[in-house]
């Protein structure tokens, strides 16, 4: 498969530099029935390039070291391609013949990424099936005319007697909803309840990621609780990163 160079570049800011941990310190690729998926992580955020409907049956996987992908991509220069095959990895520069690299086979095992996707990110959902209208409802009876107050100008006893009782009515409900409001924390205590953090270093290389993707905009969804993790995604779905949170 062929990729671009500046977005490989970009994506091997996501896998980890530790050497006694190769299979993070490499990109992992995924071809499947309907496209390509290649992952990077270094075990506190992972980023996700997609080419094709990356649907389907996986077909074949392979790691690429991050230090020869990045070599390549370096090669290649920004509007070069990268070609990776199952024994080399070449460069490909504009004008300029392919430079191979030597590909240093990973035994490892890439860790199941798919585990710390959010469910709604994972796959797109079906499209909801059209409602069957509903029936029209029949025009409802007229309501008998209301009776008139008794007494003189509809000031009489039983419309006094309605009235002391709408009012204590009126009484209770208020009651009611202040007390539901006392168990509201405010503003305050709410943002106390989950206190949460994102490494702006792995944000600003998450939005370089999608940036040479072509994703448009970037959206940060934070998350709902202090196990979650942040998820930056793009436009047009074909990238997106997920970071975990920092305690603070």
């Amino acid at each position: 498969m062929k990729i671009e160079a500046k977005i490989l570049a970009a994506l091997v800011t996501h896998c980890s530099t530790d050497t006694t941990r190769p299979h993070m310190a490499a990109v992992h690729v995924e071809w499947t029935e309907g496209g390509t998926v290649l992952a990077a992580t270094d075990g506190h955020r992972l980023a996700v390039v997609r080419r094709g409907a990356a649907t389907g049956k996986t077909v074949a996987e392979r790691l690429y070291p991050a230090d020869q992908v990045k070599l390549a991509a370096q090669a290649a220069g920004r509007k070069g391609l990268v070609r990776l095959d199952e024994s080399a990895i070449v460069a490909e520069a504009q004008g300029k013949p392919g430079m191979p690299f030597v590909l240093r086979r990973l035994d490892d095992i890439f860790p199941p990424w798919r585990n710390v996707v959010p469910s709604w990110l994972a796959a797109p959902e079906p499209a909801a099936e059209p409602a069957a209208p509903e029936p029209a409802a029949e025009p409802a009876a007229p309501e008998p005319a209301a009776a008139e107050p008794a007494g003189k100008g509809g000031k009489g006893k039983g419309g006094k007697g309605r009235g002391k009782r709408g009012a204590s009515e009126d009484h209770a409900r208020e009651e009611a909803r202040k007390a539901a409001l006392a168990n509201v924390p405010d503003a305050r205590e709410r943002s106390s309840a989950h206190r949460w953090a994102c490494n702006p270093a792995y944000l600003a290389e998450a939005c370089e990621l999608l940036r040479e993707c072509g994703a448009g905009a970037a959206f940060v969804h934070a998350p709902d609780d202090d196990l979650a993790p942040f998820v930056v995604t793009g436009q047009n779905g074909q990238a997106f990163v997920v970071i975990m949170p920092m305690r603070c």
